[in-house]
């Protein structure tokens, strides 16, 4: 991760070196070091988070090279194009500065309204969804799935979790699922919430999974006696909250002598991401025919695995966040990632993917927080 981030800040001095060369080159000192200054500052929020691990620092280093580096590249790319286009037609091109900079201007507003305001715009997203074998008393089941609240990136700020929670229950679901990434680090992100995170009630309860942030396996300086005590931790705060941990296993929601299966798997994902899932484990004693709901973070377990399975009709994950950037069904999530929002089906297999609520940074630009509200339907 270090290594990636510290690409990061050489190319953003690519940039800058464009803009002095071409523009403040042999003006006054002073305009020459406000074009670095945007990066030597990233420069230093990296180093501070490599040195402490600091949370607030790793967000500081994330915040200004959002706010700073993408709006240079875009002027970079469109007053190249421009010289491009006045090298090319000669005199009937005549250059200008004000397209390039009018173009960095705006994508620089809309980082910092991603930044300052995107991560509290709550958004609720209801879809229905067929499932197969699903009993006559389960047509209209409602389900809020919530995912990827990634406590730690609120600094101890609790509003607008309280609003996610009340908004939550106003919809007076029939069962809540949590889909995993409650933390960034460690346990101790939590105790600011815990008594807001209780409030949570739904008929049946609430089911959560665990994300591979959960794990709390990404602190290099934690040993590994301490990365299992959050782990620890972190299983009991969510069974403080009265929610039900699944790992690898299964429960029955019972309706009038029938029954939905509601079936959770440990994370499955790409190394360096925890792949624990046991499938055979978390289906064991469901019978054949029975309408089951699998819970797993990671989409990805779903395409290597769950879609072949021809006992899990729906499965719910998280996990992408689409990047926490997305212009109506465009996102550069989906250069890397299949299954990054919304539902996929594969022969009889279906997959929700929910954005989630937070993020391991504070930005969010179109793919703004949402809780999702699934109506099973008998297919």
């Amino acid at each position: 991760m270090v290594l990636t981030f510290l690409s990061l800040i050489l190319l953003s001095i690519l940039p800058d070196l464009y803009i002095w060369r071409k523009y403040t080159r042999g003006t006054n000192v002073i305009s020459s070091f406000c074009v670095f200054l945007p990066t030597l500052l990233t420069g230093v929020a990296l180093l501070l988070f490599m040195a402490g691990r600091s949370s607030i620092c790793m967000q500081a280093f994330f915040i200004l090279l959002t706010c700073f580096f993408i709006p240079k590249v875009v002027f970079l790319i469109f007053d190249a194009l421009s010289l491009l286009a006045a090298w090319l037609l000669r005199k009937k091109w005549k250059r200008r500065i004000y397209l390039p900079v009018a173009l960095a201007l705006i994508v620089f507003a809309a980082q910092v309204f991603g930044v300052a305001f995107g991560t509290h715009i709550l958004k609720r997203n209801e879809i229905e969804i067929p499932v197969k074998n699903l009993p006559a008393t389960f047509d209209g089941y409602r389900i809020v799935q919530i995912s990827d609240l990634h406590l730690g990136t609120y600094n101890g700020h609790t509003g607008f979790l309280e609003k996610v929670v009340r908004r939550i229950n106003e919809e007076r679901a029939d069962l809540i699922v949590f889909t995993g990434d409650l933390v960034n680090i460690n346990s101790t992100e939590v105790h600011p919430y815990a008594a807001i995170l209780a409030q949570l009630n739904a008929r049946d309860g609430v089911v959560a999974v665990l994300g591979n942030h959960d794990y709390c396996i990404y602190n290099a300086r934690q040993s590994e006696l301490e990365k299992k005590y959050h782990f620890s931790q972190i299983i009991a705060f969510e069974k403080e909250c009265g929610w039900q941990v699944l790992r690898n296993e299964h429960l029955a929601v019972s309706r009038n002598g029938q029954r939905l299966y509601i079936a959770g798997a440990e994370n499955n994902g790409r190394p360096p991401h925890p792949a624990l899932a046991d499938l055979s484990k978390t289906l064991k004693g469901v019978p054949q025919n029975a309408a089951v709901v699998l819970l797993s973070h990671d989409p990805y377990h779903w395409a290597r695995e769950v879609s072949r399975n021809k006992q899990v009709d729906l499965t719910l994950s998280g996990h992408t966040h689409a990047w926490q950037l997305r212009f109506g069904n465009i996102s550069p999530a989906a250069l890397t990632m299949p299954h990054w929002a919304g539902l996929y089906s594969e022969g009889g297999s279906r997959l929700y993917v929910s954005t989630g609520i937070g993020g391991s940074v504070p930005y969010r630009l179109g793919a703004w927080p949402a809780y999702d509200i699934i109506t099973l339907r008998k297919e």
